[in-house]
């Protein structure tokens, strides 16, 4: 895919078969390859699709080897430890910055792929997901002795 400047494709095309995790927050793609201890970004633009040519390195003074996975909010950046625990680190200015935190170890939170979804408990570290949301629709009364039929549209008659 060229990029839209000199018709020369970005590297991280090139590079893709060495990415171990990759994220997006405001604007930066982050991501890690194998055999490196740095995390990388690009610029990225969602409403276009375009990556930026420039590469930069955002370690916030630690070793990314071995990072199995990430995910990013507005606020934290995510990620997997070679060992499987899930590990925060604050975004400041949209950078990594300070110390990491602990998020959990219970689980291995290795993965080919990691997003974020509705929230789940965690028993004996089994994650329980949480019961789905109520349908977008109301629910339809109940028939009174005087009710034969109920239809949700009135265009659509009811069973006479």
């Amino acid at each position: 895919m060229p990029s839209a400047y000199d018709e020369s494709p970005v590297a991280l095309y090139g590079q893709m078969p060495s990415v171990t995790a990759m994220a997006y927050s405001g604007g930066r793609l982050f991501y890690t390859r194998a055999g490196t201890k740095n995390l990388y970004w690009r610029w990225f633009s969602t409403d276009s699709g375009v990556i930026g040519s420039q590469e930069f390195t955002a370690n916030a003074g630690k070793s990314w080897s071995g990072t199995a996975g990430m995910f990013a909010t507005k606020a934290r950046l995510y990620y997997v430890t070679g060992k499987g625990a899930l590990r925060s680190i604050a975004l400041k200015k949209g950078l990594p910055s300070g110390s990491t935190a602990l998020v959990n170890s219970r689980i291995d939170w290795r993965a080919n792929a990691l997003f974020l979804g509705p929230k789940t408990a965690v028993s004996n570290g089994t994650p329980t997901p949480t019961p789905p949301p109520p349908p977008p629709w109301p629910s339809p009364p109940r028939p009174s002795p005087a009710t034969s039929c109920y239809s949700r549209s009135a265009s659509t008659p009811g069973p006479r």
